[in-house]
């Protein structure tokens, strides 16, 4: 099972010709029509509810196609190819031109530039720390990956976030399993609660940035606190003060 709500809903990604609405922006496709059209070019091909989307160093685009397409690429000369049938929810690239992904039930993986796939977290044992392949996971949809090698999964259904270091240990930064809501800013992300954290980030000086159901919340030096939101669905407004929906 895919959790389809967790989907961004503020990135349009295919029009259908019948459905026309005139809208005042300017609008391209990048990829996508009604063929599955590997091999050819981008725009002449199918996407079926694409979660994700990250770029290597040459411009190459990697599309995580939704269930049952895998991860395709698009060359930067617009051609699209099958890379991995590994059905991502999220994914991030590393400077290797590693894939690093969730599968949005209960493991993250690593993909070789190569394709060889690697499970990297995920397994049966409830835990806050240890081997990270040992550690269970339940429906993680967010991943990232920091400059050192560390790997950083958003655990939606435990309401936590786990940090995978490159020799395989898994420990829990933030949040508390089961406990899940939006507590704690200002003191120790580990003492804090998440409300189910489906997005993760992390920015050159290690900071991390979380979405969660109606906020944006970071953890800086291991201290957590709002950004973004209310609590409350979305209002207009600073953006301490207004709603995330």
């Amino acid at each position: 099972m895919k959790l389809a709500w967790l989907l961004p809903t503020f990135v349009v990604i295919l029009a259908h010709a019948q459905n026309s609405v005139t809208y005042p922006y300017a609008i391209s496709t990048v990829a996508g029509a009604y063929q599955l059209g590997n091999g050819g070019a981008a725009t002449n091909a199918l996407l079926d509810l694409p979660t994700a989307v990250t770029f290597d160093k040459s411009g190459n685009m990697f599309i995580a196609d939704g269930v049952g397409h895998g991860i395709r690429k698009v060359t930067s000369d617009g051609n699209i190819n099958p890379f991995s049938p590994f059905d991502a929810m999220d994914m991030k690239q590393d400077s290797a031109g590693n894939l690093y992904v969730v599968d949005g039930l209960s493991a993250a993986f690593k993909i070789s530039p190569s394709g060889a796939l690697t499970q990297i977290a995920g397994g049966t044992n409830m835990g806050m720390s240890g081997v990270a392949t040992n550690i269970q996971l339940m429906f993680p949809s967010g991943i990232a990956i920091d400059s050192s090698g560390n790997v950083y999964i958003a655990d939606t259904y435990n309401c936590v976030i786990r940090k995978v270091t490159p020799d395989g240990n898994l420990t829990t930064i933030a949040g508390s399993i089961g406990y899940c809501g939006s507590y704690g800013d200002g003191g120790q992300a580990t003492s804090g609660y998440l409300n189910y954290p489906m997005s993760i980030v992390v920015d050159a000086s290690g900071t991390l940035y979380i979405g969660e159901q109606y906020r944006v919340r970071e953890i800086q030096g291991g201290v957590i606190r709002t950004v973004v939101g209310l609590g409350t669905a979305i209002v207009d407004g600073p953006a301490s003060s207004s709603g995330v929906g």
